[in-house]
């Protein structure tokens, strides 16, 4: 009762429907000391294991009470540079140095707060009620859900009431709606979630699940209204106007182009790069262009330089005459690369070298070149040193491919892909300080792929990822393929040598299952170990399953037996 029965349940749905943090919930029958209590709802706390499910990296979860962030302090000293540098954009934004915009997605924040409106509910979106997920790519808020109570529209005057009473819980709310650019996104929301098309895709996706929890709680409670009936007659009342909150019309206006006059010739909607430029500052390009580099052009990235994109690059050099993103002394302080919701980037014969990790006034990343949420192809291309945070090349909730490239001299991880999907052909890994392929929640295609000298593990296939391909060496590293946590590695064609240990199959984290490795045509020598298995996970080696496993595999790995500490 306290939760309205399937009412926060039917709201978790829209979140996940509109790509946001969505808690898991489930009735369970509660007996405590051999007292049955009845149904109770079990729901999914604000911590990691939620982030991770809903395929973000792991961040802080706050409330916003005004301008003030509200998170335990030890949650705080966990992501307290994340924390702080978030801090420095609030002040921007109370000193009117920057627009209340800026502290969120503002995509999100209109889709949820339209689910408010067609819900009829404000009391969601009391300060002590809504959290928010701070992603640590784009270094803006993200709302989270729950605790809806419904109510009923009977006439267009009581969806302005309850669009008033939203608009006036907070001083962040205030200044949300009189962003005419969160405004006109608040417009289209509740356009599109009120709409015939959008209701009855949810109802074929998610009726059966209502149905299996309107029986569990007809066990105990048999009177209870549930709220499809309501979000329909709602829906109808909000289909009657198209704006529902009025805006001042404004023209699109381009961003402003600020320092990047220096570094780029402009036409129209293209940036040209077609020589050596030396980058010293943080360039920010942003959405609506495209950047085109030319044969033999050179970005040297002097002390604090760095580029965050918000346009795709098409960078197609030649085999003679490649295109360079170089740190123009070795080892010098810059500050690396990061694309942000980029679609149809494109690198051809083109060189990145001694990077840094991405970092800037309101974000630490782990990667030298990071893609989030966007699309790219490199071939031909080779990414070699990278200074500082832990990856070469991070690639999070993107599509991708590399064919025909180098990865090499990685302080830690060579490839980190998180929630992915991608496909690479006729690649080399070498000399990588930590993994060369490290996977989470991804879908991987790999094939003709050489592995020669890595600290830790050649292949790690972790938290429900899945990776299948073929002609697969690997040479000189401790581990040679590792699969855990309700992942599959499945490859034909399998060379291994000098590896302290050629297949480890095991769970390290509790919320997840077992995992399996299936290798034919698998050839290996000079090994210390043949195979590490848990119990209850899987390891087939050219069609024969391994029987002999162990109770732990874990305690062995990570720089306590084999492979390298990750503290």
């Amino acid at each position: 009762r306290s939760r309205y029965f399937l009412d926060d349940f039917v709201g978790q749905k829209f979140l996940k429907e509109l790509n946001m943090i969505y808690l898991r919930i489930k009735p369970v029958k509660l007996v405590l000391n051999g007292d049955d209590l009845g149904i109770y709802y079990k729901e999914e706390f604000y911590d990691k294991r939620l982030i991770e499910h809903s395929n973000f990296r792991e961040s802080a979860i706050v409330r916003l009470n005004n301008y003030e962030i509200g998170i335990s302090e030890t949650k705080y000293l966990k992501y307290k540079d994340l924390l702080d540098k978030f801090k420095t954009k609030i002040d921007l934004v109370t000193n009117n140095k920057a627009e209340v915009s800026d502290l969120f997605d503002v995509e999100k924040m209109a889709d949820r707060i339209a689910i408010s409106i067609l819900f009829g509910d404000h009391h969601s979106l009391i300060w002590f009620n809504q959290r928010y997920y701070l992603n640590p790519f784009t270094a803006k808020l993200e709302p989270l859900g729950r605790e809806w109570i419904y109510s009923q529209y009977i006439n267009k005057k009581s969806v302005v009431d309850i669009i008033e009473s939203i608009k006036n819980k907070s001083p962040l709310y205030q200044a949300l709606f009189k962003n005419d650019v969160f405004l006109k996104k608040l417009n289209k929301s509740i356009s599109m979630i009120s709409s015939s098309l959008f209701l009855k895709g949810m109802n074929k996706k998610y009726s059966n699940d209502i149905e299996r929890l309107k029986k569990a709680f007809y066990s105990e409670y048999r009177f209870f209204d549930t709220p499809q009936s309501l979000i329909h007659k709602n829906a109808a009342i909000l289909r009657k106007e198209d704006n529902w909150i009025t805006s001042n019309p404004q023209e699109e206006k381009r961003s402003k182009l600020n320092n990047l006059l220096k570094y780029f010739k402009v036409y129209k909607d293209t940036l040209l790069v077609n020589k050596e430029i030396s980058i010293k500052e943080k360039i920010h390009i942003p959405e609506g262009y495209k950047v085109i580099v030319k044969p033999g052009a050179k970005l040297m990235f002097e002390d604090y330089g760095q580029i965050i994109s918000e346009s795709p690059f098409i960078a197609m050099g030649t085999k003679k005459d490649s295109i360079r993103f170089e740190a123009k002394t070795r080892g010098n302080n810059n500050r690396g690369i990061l694309f942000l919701n980029t679609k149809g980037s494109v690198f051809k014969y083109v060189k990145f070298i001694g990077l840094r990790n991405y970092n800037d006034e309101f974000r630490s990343l782990p990667g030298s070149i990071c893609f989030y949420e966007s699309t790219v192809s490199f071939s031909n291309s080779t990414f070699d040193t990278s200074y500082g945070g832990d990856d070469l090349l991070n690639i999070v909730r993107s599509h991708y491919d590399i064919t025909n490239s180098e990865l090499l001299n990685s302080k830690a991880d060579a490839l980190d892909s998180d929630f992915s999907n991608g496909v690479i052909k006729n690649t080399l890994f070498k000399n990588i300080g930590n993994d060369a392929i490290d996977v989470s929640g991804t879908t991987l295609d790999i094939s003709d792929i050489t592995i020669i000298g890595v600290q830790d593990k050649g292949i790690s296939v972790g938290e429900d990822s899945h990776i299948t391909g073929k002609n697969i060496i690997i040479n000189n590293s401790s581990l040679a393929l590792t699969s855990k946590d309700l992942s599959t590695l499945k490859l034909d064609g399998v060379q291994v040598d000098n590896c302290d240990v050629v297949f480890a199959v095991f769970q390290k984290k509790s919320e997840y299952g077992s995992a399996s490795i299936n290798c034919q045509n698998a050839t290996y020598k000079n090994y210390k170990e043949e195979y590490l298995v848990q119990k209850n996970n899987t390891l087939i080696i050219n069609s024969n399953e391994i029987n002999l496993k162990v109770k732990d595999v874990e305690s062995k790995l990570y720089g306590a037996i084999y492979g390298k500490s990750s503290k």
